[in-house]
């Protein structure tokens, strides 16, 4: 994945971390920021053959904490 949009894309305020591997990238974010990202990745050139949403429930959260101890 090209380094420009990967650094463009972490100029954006509700992005909190960008993962790139070949061609995939998983990006976090704070709040619901598909349509910004998307217009970002194609206004680059880049074309979206999948997006998906990824939501984390409260047992998802607990289970997670309750490991690290």
């Amino acid at each position: 994945m090209n380094a420009q949009l990967t650094d463009g894309l972490k100029n954006f305020d509700f992005v909190k971390n960008i993962n790139s591997s070949g061609n995939n990238l998983k990006i976090s974010t704070y709040g619901k920021n598909k349509r910004e990202i998307s217009k970002f990745i194609t206004d680059n050139g880049y074309v979206i053959l999948k997006m998906q949403e990824n939501k984390k429930t409260l047992e998802d959260v607990f289970v997670k904490l309750t490991e690290q101890k």
